[in-house]
């Protein structure tokens, strides 16, 4: 996977968190316009690019809210005894960005005491300062993660609680970003107790080569977990582009709660 190197470089004025990134080469610059709040970091970020396959969004619902909301994001934290490892509660992570690019918005939690082997709520996240000017419910990516020791990120499945929020669900649905032309997408599931399960391809037909999922495009994948046992689970994306044998691959990790969590 396609990474690049960043220098970050910050400057704070009147509350206003001035971030710039330096990346590549030739030092290219970004900079983005952040407000710092007690629980987050929130406004907007310049796009400075981006993995191959980057992973987005981890839900539970679809994601609703009115103007004048405020949001609350749920999600479970397990502890050592249901991951087989320490979890840090330091390195918890909810993040949101739009789907589809269009006002650069970004928001990014702090550091905080959350509670491992509980339910856990990001809150408050007020929609008034700035999501209901920039961003459609429909066009909200939110990720909720932490970090093992190794820095590897464990996502967890994310459900925002709103007053016309619909009811949290078992399907998971995963939204992910591509930076090259995709032909076709395979998904396979690894589950705790280590059966790989294929959950099928996605492949344009249309003719060889075709593009299913062009260049700094999005798609989406929902896994049912209704009947699956609790755990660390690992879903991995093979892919393959237009006039070469492959593509980018990735894997991703995420926890799964016991049922009825």
């Amino acid at each position: 996977m396609a990474r690049s190197t960043a220098y970050s470089l910050t400057l704070s004025l009147r509350g206003l968190l001035l971030a710039c990134l330096l990346w590549g080469p030739l030092g290219t610059i970004a900079c983005s316009q952040v407000k710092e709040f007690a629980n987050r970091e929130e406004g907007t970020v310049r796009p400075h690019g981006s993995s191959d396959l980057e992973l987005i969004s981890l839900v539970r619902s679809a994601i609703d809210y009115s103007p004048n909301s405020n949001l609350s994001v749920r999600f479970f934290l397990p502890d050592a005894s249901e991951t087989g490892g320490n979890v840090d509660v330091q390195s918890v992570r909810i993040e949101a960005r739009e789907i589809l690019v269009i006002r650069n918005y970004f928001m990014r939690s702090k550091a905080f005491s959350w509670k491992a082997g509980s339910w856990n709520d990001f809150e408050p996240w007020p929609s008034s300062i700035y999501l209901d000017h920039l961003v459609r419910p429909g066009n909200l990516a939110v990720l909720a993660s932490y970090a093992l020791p190794v820095g590897q990120l464990v996502y967890l499945p994310a459900y925002l609680s709103t007053p016309n929020a619909p009811p949290i669900s078992s399907i998971n649905t995963f939204v992910f970003t591509t930076s090259r032309d995709l032909h076709s997408v395979r998904t396979e599931l690894l589950g705790p107790s280590g059966r790989r399960e294929p959950l099928g391809t996605d492949e344009c037909k249309a003719f060889p080569d075709c593009v299913l999922y062009g260049a700094a495009s999005h798609f989406s994948i929902t896994i049912d977990m209704a009947h699956r046992a609790p755990g660390l689970y690992k879903i991995t994306l093979t892919t393959r582009v237009p006039s070469e044998p492959r593509g980018p691959n990735a894997t991703f990790f995420f926890f799964h709660p016991q049922s009825g969590n």
